[in-house]
């Protein structure tokens, strides 16, 4: 599948994958409750479903990066919240397609060792 865009269709929406994107998000913000995390969003959010970002997932050699822009979720002052979920723990909520490009049958070939290769060639790193 050489070529194909792999944006937010990687997954498979559920309800426990919601509650890692909460979970995730309570962390960025430093809360425990959902009373907090709510506080923290805008008010046109509909919470409890936390949105996905409108910018596609970014794959890392650490898991997939979700990364909120300004005034997406929450103030400017919050910063641009994101965080990131390990590969084994989306695994389950992956499409298929997915699942063969992150942990492919071909070790060589997968996307997370393209990604150390990819990043051993650059000096300038930067880390998240």
């Amino acid at each position: 599948m050489v070529g194909a865009l792999v944006g937010m269709c990687f997954y498979v929406s559920g309800t426990v994958f919601e509650e890692l994107m909460t979970d995730s998000l309570k962390a960025y913000f430093g809360v425990d409750t959902d009373e907090e995390l709510r506080n923290q969003l805008l008010k046109d959010n509909e919470y409890p479903l936390v949105p996905l970002p409108r910018c596609g997932p970014l794959f890392t050699t650490k898991g997939v990066l979700f990364q909120y822009q300004s005034y997406e979720i929450t103030s400017y002052a919050n910063g641009m919240p994101n965080f990131i979920l390990p590969y084994e723990q989306l695994k389950p909520y992956m499409t298929e397609t997915a699942r063969r490009l992150v942990f492919g049958p071909s070790a060589s070939k997968t996307l997370i060792n393209r990604l150390h290769i990819g990043i051993s060639k650059h000096k300038k790193v930067v880390q998240i």
